[in-house]
């Protein structure tokens, strides 16, 4: 591909994934100033068989709503780069956010084991309650707070008494 359809080809992906037709494309730029454009020419332009002018490209970057030089960008494979890239960057922060998630809720459960092994006086049904909680919190814990055999659900305990 030589330059012009490199943009041209730009042009037409920037365009299409904003749903725009090259009518319409020819109209906005034609009201932002740029004479002669019609869709004859998006479609010359598209096709490489006539340049995106220097003028022409500024306005159907506002058009578009992308940088200048995105359209003028002649490394069509950068575009594979940089979507890797972002992928790869919302990867790591979808992971830091689970692992952050994860401690916080492993800080609760062991506040909660805490509060269950000191709180000799709770009744039964707040004890099932809270260990119905850290059994779904924590599938592989398998135990009661203090540590003995499978733990008994229950029912939910109700809940509390409007005055």
């Amino acid at each position: 591909m030589d330059e012009d359809e490199v943009i041209g080809a730009n042009l037409r992906r920037y365009r299409t994934d904003r749903g725009i037709t090259q009518a319409k494309f020819a109209m906005a730029l034609m009201s932002h100033g740029v004479d002669g454009m019609y869709p004859q020419t998006i479609q010359k332009i598209e096709r490489g068989q006539r340049p995106l002018r220097f003028f022409e490209g500024l306005v159907a970057a506002r058009v578009l709503d992308v940088k200048p030089e995105a359209l003028y960008d002649l490394d069509p494979e950068a575009d594979v780069d940089r979507d890797a890239a972002k992928l790869a960057r919302n990867i790591t922060y979808a992971a830091d956010a689970y692992e952050a998630a994860w401690d916080g809720l492993n800080d609760i459960c062991e506040e909660a084991e805490e509060f269950l092994r000191d709180a000799s006086d709770l009744n039964a049904a707040s004890r099932r309650w809270i260990e119905n909680a850290l059994n779904a919190a924590r599938p592989d814990r398998k135990t009661n707070s203090a540590g003995v055999g499978p733990s008994d659900p229950g029912p939910e305990p109700p809940a509390p008494e409007e005055n």
